[in-house]
């Protein structure tokens, strides 16, 4: 062999070495922009569990205190309720607070929301008095529990910080206010009724919970409270509903 032979054979040998180690350390570097890509979504799945979790406590948080705040303040059988829009004043995001009264003396107690001072931070002295809902909120942020249809009267609460990024809001709304449209007997009351005697009133009166509230009194609730009494279909969708 001769020695031009031989340094082109050389040649090729460290053409070919070449070629394989860059071939390895693209290789390599794939494999480690792969790592580095794994350990940055595995570590944004945990960031976002981590979150989710802690708003489900948060939220888990304000729940219990709105329950125990709701035991402690209507409670007691001297104590009545009523909403916030019952006074001419009342702020136009908080008219649907619901306030406790002592009926021994009608003294007022506390509106069933939450209620923050001006660092975001619990406040145990806030929506104490009835007139607190004529003001505005002096915390930094609220939040809407409640947006009606066409956003006109939504119901915001304060937001209470307890840490940087876990916070809470809660708002009690008074049921006793509302005409319920699904407290209707089940379809065997009404077969009684149909097999019965018109006047008995074993069959007219169910056992219970009443067949209704004067719902039908409202405008808009009369054609389908009306409705209820003929038609099975419309009495189970209302039992459905909320």
């Amino acid at each position: 062999m001769s020695s031009r032979q031989l340094l082109r054979q050389q040649h090729a040998s460290r053409g070919f070495a070449l070629v394989l180690a860059l071939s390895l350390m693209a290789f390599v570097l794939l494999l480690v922009l792969s790592i580095s890509t794994l350990v940055q979504v595995e570590s944004q799945s945990s960031s976002i569990a981590s979150a989710r979790v802690e708003a489900e406590q948060a939220a888990l948080l304000g729940l219990q205190v709105a329950i125990g705040e709701l035991q402690k303040t209507a409670g007691p059988d001297q104590r009545i309720t009523a909403r916030a829009d019952r006074l001419a004043t009342s702020n136009a995001n908080r008219k649907y607070y619901t306030g406790i009264w002592d009926s021994t003396d009608g003294s007022f107690v506390q509106w069933l929301a939450s209620a923050a001072d001006a660092s975001g931070a619990q406040d145990p002295t806030g929506l104490k008095n009835e007139a607190d809902v004529s003001t505005n909120s002096s915390a930094p942020e609220s939040i809407v529990l409640h947006r009606s249809f066409d956003g006109t009267e939504d119901v915001s609460a304060d937001k209470v910080t307890l840490e940087s990024s876990t916070a809470y809001a809660y708002w009690v709304a008074d049921e006793g206010v509302k005409a319920k449209a699904n407290a209707i007997p089940d379809e065997d009351y009404y077969a009684l009724v149909a097999a019965g005697e018109a006047d008995d009133p074993a069959w007219l009166y169910s056992m219970g919970a009443a067949s209704g509230v004067g719902a039908e009194l409202t405008s808009e609730l009369n054609p389908v409270m009306a409705a209820k009494h003929t038609d099975p279909s419309i009495r189970d969708t209302l039992r459905k509903s909320q």
